[in-house]
């Protein structure tokens, strides 16, 4: 189900209907007026609760108001008792049930704990751009071939897992054998879109937007928040001791790094080894050994079509050729 047809099922009992749509939409609900579109920063809501300075920062009515801050905690604390909602993780509704109870505690939020929501979000997808869990999602979405960072349809999966999987999952990627949806996805149980939640990543700014009744910049809110919330942790002497120690530490892995190699006696590097394929087989065994089949039918169909792509472009090259000798003898006849 698209996140606009949630928003019909949870509005519908107050007699307010939303307009269908998937993700983040600009599109605007029956029944309300149409937002201004605004030519430039900042917005107002009449008789709302937020106003967006010029700046791009967000603040109260009053000036002596402050940000409400969604803490990581917070943020889990909603995934969970949306998971709790919906129920078993192989459920075929699960998704709608998980996206549609997620929307439902979105929508108690006041304005301004959305975006830190969403910019608690942000931060555990940075968080998760690491080599063993674009391992894992090569392995689940079987069509992708190069993949700088994890999708964000992955990544949602993976939070819809719960934060203990997630925070496991960051140290040991293999552990995600355990889960009982990855596995389903390895036997071909079921397919990989059960892990692959489109819709998550749009919701809040969908939300905000319709609840502001205005088009506005709000992932500029949400990275608005998370350099705020960077630049609160920012300890000026802690900071330039941890430098130092990194650079010490940095020093002695090169040494390290220098004697260990790779099966061709070439260095690995630690933020790539996703890319090769014998090392993700070592570091990851036990979820190669549950996908093989999966990766090896994947692995036939990408040289199926790269083989007929070279077909294609040979046949039109030959024919572009013959249309050009077809045309050159005639211009000599004549």
């Amino acid at each position: 189900m698209c996140a606009g047809e949630r928003h019909a099922r949870i509005d519908g009992e107050a007699g307010e209907t939303r307009a269908p749509g998937h993700g983040h939409q600009s599109g605007h609900p029956p029944g309300k007026p149409q937002a201004t579109q605004h030519k430039t920063p900042g917005c107002e809501r009449q008789g709302g609760y937020l106003e967006q300075s010029a700046a791009g920062s967000v603040r109260g009515r009053s000036e002596g108001d402050t940000i409400n801050v969604v803490d990581v905690d917070q943020f889990w604390s909603l995934i969970e008792s949306a998971r709790r909602d919906a129920g078993d993780r192989l459920h075929p509704e699960f998704e709608d049930r998980f996206l549609t109870g997620l929307e439902a505690r979105m929508d108690a939020l006041p304005l301004d704990e959305l975006i830190e929501y969403d910019a608690r979000r942000i931060e555990l997808y940075e968080r998760a751009d690491v080599p063993g869990l674009r391992a894992v999602n090569r392995m689940v979405d079987s069509t992708v071939e190069y993949l700088p960072e994890p999708s964000p349809a992955f990544l949602s999966g993976l939070v819809s897992l719960g934060r203990e999987t997630f925070e496991r999952a960051l140290d040991d990627a293999d552990s995600l054998l355990w889960d009982p949806l990855i596995r389903a996805i390895a036997a071909s149980q079921v397919g990989p879109d059960r892990m692959l939640l489109g819709d998550m990543p749009a919701m809040a700014g969908y939300n905000y937007e319709y609840r502001l009744d205005a088009v506005v910049n709000f992932p500029a809110l949400v990275d608005a928040a998370v350099s705020r919330d960077e630049a609160g942790s920012d300890d000026g002497a802690a900071s330039q001791e941890d430098e130092d120690d990194e650079d010490d530490e940095y020093d002695e892995d090169d040494e390290d790094d220098g004697l260990a190699g790779g099966n061709d006696g070439g260095c690995i590097d630690e933020d790539s080894w996703d890319e090769v394929p014998a090392e993700v087989r070592r570091r990851l065994p036990r979820l190669s050994a549950v996908f093989a089949a999966r990766m090896e039918t994947a692995e036939q169909t990408r040289r199926r079509r790269r083989r007929w792509s070279t077909i294609g472009w040979a046949a039109l090259f030959a024919a572009i050729m013959a249309v050009v000798i077809v045309v050159a003898v005639r211009n000599t006849a004549w």
